[in-house]
């Protein structure tokens, strides 16, 4: 059970009793105002220094019950790049910085999958799921949040580095995107 209170980013997340989740603070402080600043303001978390033993150990009885033989092991690997820059930045300024200052966010997004890449790395070694269904919704039900050609110009290739890491690592990659992303299926 996910519990509410800051994450890594310093992103503030509360529980919305209305759809039984957590969601960012939409009254929390922002912890990023201009992709211009995100150099300076964003701090990676050292991926390296995380005692994952001491994490292994806490979930140690659930992946012991696990039938690894007859059924499949699947990890949700939430917030992509998209979903990460508006929970930095709030929605509505992480679509007009794909529109004022796409190299800024192309930029990031690179950084931030990099570091996601590094992420899965570890996931593999001390949980290896046989599925990582990747989350970063794109659009809402009359259609994307952003146009497929910023989609083929910042995340696509970023994306295809997720898919290709994945199975590099001998495990089968699931997207998930909420929302009508029809005009990109074909290419996924």
């Amino acid at each position: 059970f996910v519990q509410a209170g800051i994450d890594w980013f310093g992103v503030e997340w509360i529980r919305e009793e209305g759809v039984g989740a957590i969601c960012p603070n939409p009254m929390g402080k922002r912890v990023l105002e201009d992709i211009e600043d995100w150099k300076d303001v964003i701090q990676f978390p050292d991926l390296d220094a995380w005692d994952w033993d001491e994490k292994i150990k806490r979930d140690q009885e659930f992946l012991d019950n696990l039938d690894r033989e007859n059924s499949c092991f699947c990890m949700m690997f939430v917030n992509g790049p998209f979903e990460r820059l508006h929970m930095l930045m709030g929605f509505e300024e992480a679509l007009v910085s794909l529109i004022t200052n796409p190299e800024d966010v192309q930029e990031f997004t690179h950084e931030w999958m990099t570091w996601k890449l590094k992420l899965m790395d570890y996931v593999k070694k001390y949980y290896n799921p046989d599925v990582l269904m990747f989350h970063d919704d794109w659009g809402a039900q009359n259609g994307m949040f952003f146009s497929p050609e910023t989609w083929r110009e910042i995340y696509k290739p970023e994306m295809q580095r997720a898919v290709d890491h994945c199975h590099e690592l001998g495990m089968i990659y699931e997207h998930h995107s909420c929302g009508n992303i029809e005009a990109i299926v074909p290419e996924m």
